[in-house]
């Protein structure tokens, strides 16, 4: 995103996923809960895809990318300062 705006890539910026968060109205301690969550989340699904059958493998990977396509919207629909 950085490359893509034309901004220095090792710069200081406000568009990291937990800010956006706390930009969004949560707290700081609830932001991280989320990215606890959400980070629980990919390592079961990772487990599920890798341990489980070939169906569940596909239906937990069409439910990861559709958690991905509506948290990218939502998070990517904040505001944050360039």
């Amino acid at each position: 995103m950085r490359l893509k705006k034309r901004k220095p890539i090792f710069r200081k910026t406000n568009d990291h996923f937990a800010l956006r968060l706390v930009t969004m109205g949560y707290s700081v301690r609830k932001s991280i809960w989320i990215m606890y969550l959400f980070s629980i989340f990919l390592s079961v699904s990772s487990l599920m895809i890798v341990f489980g059958s070939n169906l569940t493998g596909i239906v937990t990977l069409v439910v990861v990318l559709a958690v991905f396509i509506f948290t990218g919207k939502k998070i990517g629909m904040v505001k944050v300062d360039d």
